[in-house]
C-alpha cells in the first residue's frame, strides 16, 4: 500500500466498550486492513469468523443466554466503532442482529428459542427466499411467495426462489424465511443451512461501495431443508410497538456516522503528515494553514452532530423495545421512527459533505486508488441508497403538519 492512505494501526483508538470486550485487537486489524481489502475485493471471511467467536452476534444475549450482556445502546455504539473499521464489515452484521433482537422480544416462541440457541452457539444468520416483493406505489409489503415442496423420496423439503439484495448471506450460517409448506398448506419460519445443497451463494453484487457485503442475489435450486428446521410463525402480542423496522433504519444511519467518525480521523491524521504547502497558502505546513483548520474544525462538529443524532434515535428505540407488548409501546416506537428520520436524513446530507471534504484536506496526493479514500463517500451513497431520504422527509412534513403515520414496512 502506498503512503498516500492516512490509516496505520497507530491512528485507531478505541473506546472502554471495544476494549472491555478484548476487540481491540482485532477491529485495528480491520481498520487497517479496510483500504486494501476494498481495493482488491478482497472477502473478509476470516475476521467475520473472528468476530463471531468473540461474541458479536451474541453481544446482545445476557451472560447467562451464553451472550455479552450488551444494552442496545451499547450494541449500536458497538456497531459505530466497527463501521468506524469497515463499514463493510458492520453492515454484514445487520439482518443477524435484528433476527436476534426479535428473538429476544418473544424468547418463549420456539422458532426464536432456536435461533437464540443458535446465536449463543456463535452461529450467524441471513436472509432466505420467501418475502413477496413489493411492485408499485401504494401496494403494502405483505405476504409470501416462498413455497416448500416435501419429498417423499429423501424425506426433506425442497424450496427454489431467489433473495435480492442479500446482504450477509455470504458469511451466515443459515438463512431465515418465512414459506408455505405444501402438505398442509401452513405458513412456517425455516432455517436454510447456507451449506445445503442447492443453496447458491455466488456473490454478484455489483455496487460502487460497500463491495464487500454480498449485497446480491442469493439463488434457491430445490434447496434441501429439513423438516425439524420448520417451525410455525412466532404469535406476537396485539401491541407489538408496529415500527420494529426502525432498527434497520437507526442501524445503517449508525454504519453511516461510524464512516463519518473515520473520515474525521483520516482527515486528522492526513493533516498531521502532510509537509508540503501550494505557493499561495499563509502557513508553511498544512497543519497550520487557516482555511484548513477551519475546514477540519467544521467537519469536526457535523461528524459530532450525526453521532448525536444516532444516540439520541438509538436511545428511542431501546424504550421503544423496552416496552414491547404494553399499550405504550406503539407509541413509544412512533417516536423512536420519527427520531430515526431525522437522524437519517441529517446523516445523508452531511456524510458524502464530510467525506468530499477529506479529499479536499488532502488535495492531490490522497487521490490515489490504494490509499482509497474515496471508499467513503462511495459507502456512504450506497448505505443511503436504500431508503433515500427525499422519501423520508416527505413523510417526516406530513407528519408534522397533518399527523399521517409513516408506514411500518421493512423499507421505511
Amino acid at each position: 500500500m502506498t503512503t498516500s492512505t492516512p490509516s496505520d494501526a497507530n491512528t485507531h483508538q478505541w473506546g472502554p466498550l471495544v476494549q472491555r470486550l478484548q476487540l481491540d485487537a482485532i477491529f485495528t486489524q480491520i481498520a487497517t486492513e479496510a483500504p486494501r481489502r476494498d481495493v482488491e475485493r478482497d472477502h473478509p471471511h476470516e475476521l467475520i469468523a473472528a468476530l463471531k467467536k468473540a461474541g458479536l452476534g451474541r453481544a446482545r444475549l445476557s451472560i447467562e443466554q451464553g451472550g455479552l450482556g450488551l444494552s442496545l445502546i451499547e450494541l449500536f455504539d458497538l456497531v459505530q466503532d466497527l463501521a468506524y473499521a469497515d463499514s463493510n464489515v458492520a453492515h454484514i452484521f445487520r439482518n443477524h442482529l435484528f433476527a436476534v433482537e426479535e428473538a429476544l422480544r418473544l424468547p418463549q416462541e420456539p422458532y426464536y428459542a432456536r435461533l437464540l440457541d443458535e446465536a449463543a452457539q456463535g452461529r450467524s444468520f441471513g436472509l432466505g427466499f420467501g418475502l413477496a416483493p413489493v411492485k408499485r406505489a401504494g401496494q403494502i409489503p405483505d405476504g409470501v411467495t416462498g413455497e416448500l415442496n416435501w419429498s417423499e423420496e429423501d424425506g426433506v423439503y425442497h424450496g427454489t426462489g431467489i433473495k435480492l439484495y442479500s446482504t450477509g448471506n455470504l458469511y451466515a450460517d443459515w438463512l431465515l424465511g418465512p414459506a408455505q409448506e405444501n402438505r398442509n398448506g401452513k405458513l412456517v419460519r425455516y432455517l436454510a443451512s447456507t451449506q445445503a445443497p442447492g443453496v447458491n451463494l455466488t456473490d454478484d453484487w455489483s455496487g460502487f461501495g460497500q463491495k464487500l457485503t454480498g449485497s446480491g442475489n442469493t439463488r434457491f435450486a430445490d434447496a434441501r431443508i429439513e423438516a425439524h428446521n420448520l417451525y410455525p410463525p412466532p404469535v406476537t402480542p396485539e401491541h407489538d410497538g408496529t415500527w420494529s423496522y426502525t432498527f434497520h433504519q437507526i442501524y445503517l444511519t449508525t454504519v453511516i456516522a461510524g464512516i463519518a467518525r473515520r473520515v474525521k480521523a483520516d482527515a486528522v491524521t492526513l493533516l498531521k503528515k502532510r509537509s508540503r504547502n501550494f505557493y499561495h497558502g499563509q502557513a508553511e505546513e498544512p497543519r497550520n494553514e487557516a482555511v484548513l483548520q477551519a475546514q477540519l474544525g467544521q467537519l469536526a462538529a457535523h461528524v459530532a452532530a450525526i453521532d448525536a443524532l444516532v444516540k439520541r434515535a438509538a436511545t428511542a428505540l431501546q424504550a421503544g423495545f423496552a416496552a414491547y407488548g404494553s399499550p405504550s409501546a406503539t407509541e413509544l416506537m412512533l417516536d423512536a421512527t420519527l427520531k430515526a428520520v431525522e437522524a437519517k436524513i441529517v446523516a445523508d446530507s452531511w456524510g458524502p459533505q464530510l467525506a468530499g471534504n477529506l479529499l479536499d484536506l488532502g488535495s492531490g496526493s490522497v487521490v490515489t486508488i490504494d490509499g482509497a479514500l474515496d471508499r467513503h463517500w462511495r459507502n456512504i451513497k450506497v448505505i443511503a441508497a436504500h431508503n433515500p431520504s427525499l422519501y423520508k422527509t416527505r413523510f417526516l412534513g406530513d407528519y408534522l403538519l397533518n399527523q399521517t403515520l409513516p408506514p411500518t414496512g421493512a423499507f421505511f
